[in-house]
């Protein structure tokens, strides 16, 4: 997958997360089943930089979708931070 094909998933996905119904999740838990294997996929590519997500997705969204973007680039960050410090980088998910 292309770097600009892994953003617009996400934007996909962040989209159908506010059109649902799935309020109830806790975030973590909705954006590691959401959105990891899209993480995985990017830092494995080794095309995607992290500071693009929140500079694509921010131009196509509203201060009333900014929350549920803070939470994901915060959880990318973690990740990011997490996959740099394992062993075997290039795990599949």
């Amino acid at each position: 997958m292309e770097k600009d094909e892994i953003l617009e998933e996400i934007v996909c996905r962040l989209e159908r997360k506010l059109l649902s119904q799935r309020d109830s999740m806790p975030p973590e838990a909705y954006l590691k089943e959401e959105f990891f294997d899209l993480f995985v996929e990017a830092y494995n590519s080794g095309s995607f930089v992290p500071g693009a997500l929140g500079e694509y997705v921010i131009t196509r969204w509203d201060e009333k979708r900014s929350e549920l973007l803070d939470q994901l680039i915060e959880a990318w960050d973690h990740w990011t931070h997490a996959w740099e410090n394992v062993d075997q980088k290039k795990l599949v998910y």
